[in-house]
C-alpha cells in the first residue's frame, strides 16, 4: 500500500529562511577588520558576498549562482564548511570562519577585495613601503657569509617541514570538500523529483519522474551509501501516514534529518521533528 506522507522539517543545522525582513549591506569603504568583525550573514549582498560564493564554489560547498546575494543556499554552504572545519555552525561568516577559510589557501579573500578598491593614496603608501623594504634588504646583504649560509640551511629545513604540513592539510581538506560536495550533489539531485502515488521504489520514481516518500528514501539512501556517506532510512507515524519514511545523516556524533526544506523538496517528503514508533529500516 502506498503511504501518503507530510511533515515539517525542524533541523537546525540546515534550516534556511526563504525571505528575510532585514537586509545586511556591506559597505565597500569599510576596512577589512570592520567587515569581518561585523560578519556576513543571510540577507547580505554585494562584492564581498560574490567573493564568498566564488570561494565556496571552488571548495565544492556551493553550486548556486554567484549573484552577490547571501540567501539560504549560500548559508547552507557556509554551514557545511563550518561543520567540516569543526567550528561553530551558525551560517555567519565572521572572524572565526574567515580564519578557517584562510587556513585552507593562505589568503584572506575579503582583504583581496578591499585592496582592489583602495585609493591612489594607498598606492603611494605602498611605494614608500617598498623603498623601506629595499633599504632593509641592502642592509641584510652586508651580513657575513657564515651567517648567510646558516640562514640558507635553516630556510631549507623550514621549507621542507612546511611542505610536509601543507601536503597533510591539503589531503584532509580535499577529503572533507569531496564529502560535502558529494552530499550536496546527491541532495540536489533528489529535489528534481516530484511527489506522487505513482511509484514506491527508487527505480520507478526515476523512470516516471515522481514517487512517494518510500521511493525518495530508497533513492537518497542508495546514493548516499554509494558515496560512503553514513546514513539510514527510518519509518514512523505522522498525522497523514502510519508508515512515513525519511532519511537521516550521521553528523557530529548524532543522527539528523536530511535538510529537505533547504533543497526545495516537496512537503510530502520532509521529516517531522517528532517520530512516534520510529524504526530503522536500513543503515550504512
Amino acid at each position: 500500500m502506498v503511504a501518503v506522507c507530510v511533515m515539517f522539517s525542524t533541523l537546525p543545522f540546515a534550516a534556511a529562511t526563504e525571505i528575510q525582513n532585514t537586509t545586511f549591506n556591506v559597505t565597500q569603504s569599510s576596512s577589512v577588520n570592520a567587515v569581518t568583525e561585523k560578519g556576513l550573514k543571510i540577507g547580505a549582498n554585494g562584492t564581498y558576498v560574490v567573493e564568498l560564493q566564488k570561494w565556496l564554489k571552488e571548495q565544492g560547498y556551493y553550486t548556486g549562482d554567484v549573484d552577490g546575494s547571501f540567501g539560504p543556499y549560500t548559508e547552507l554552504a557556509v554551514k557545511y564548511f563550518q561543520n567540516d572545519s569543526s567550528i561553530v555552525v551558525d551560517g555567519w561568516v565572521a572572524n572565526q570562519t574567515t580564519c578557517a577559510m584562510e587556513d585552507i589557501n593562505g589568503v584572506n579573500i575579503f582583504e583581496e577585495v578591499f585592496n582592489t578598491s583602495t585609493s591612489s593614496s594607498n598606492v603611494k603608501s605602498t611605494d614608500k613601503t617598498n623603498v623601506t623594504k629595499s633599504s632593509t634588504t641592502t642592509t641584510k646583504s652586508s651580513v657575513n657569509k657564515t651567517s648567510s649560509t646558516t640562514t640558507s640551511v635553516t630556510k631549507k629545513e623550514t621549507t621542507s617541514t612546511a611542505k610536509k604540513q601543507s601536503t597533510s592539510t591539503t589531503k584532509k581538506t580535499s577529503t572533507a570538500s569531496t564529502s560535502s560536495a558529494s552530499l550536496s550533489a546527491i541532495l540536489a539531485s533528489g529535489a528534481n523529483y516530484g511527489y506522487s502515488h505513482s511509484a514506491s521504489t527508487a527505480a520507478g520514481m526515476v523512470s516516471i519522474g515522481s514517487g512517494d516518500c518510500w521511493a525518495m528514501s530508497e533513492y537518497l539512501y542508495g546514493k548516499l551509501s554509494a558515496a560512503g556517506i553514513h546514513s539510514r532510512i527510518v519509518q514512523y507515524s505522522t498525522a497523514y501516514s502510519a508508515r512515513h519514511r525519511s532519511v537521516q545523516l550521521y553528523q557530529n556524533g548524532a543522527w539528523v534529518d536530511v535538510p529537505y526544506s533547504s533543497y526545495g523538496y516537496s512537503t510530502m517528503f520532509k521529516a517531522t521533528s517528532s517520530k512516534p514508533g520510529m524504526t530503522v529500516l536500513a543503515s550504512c
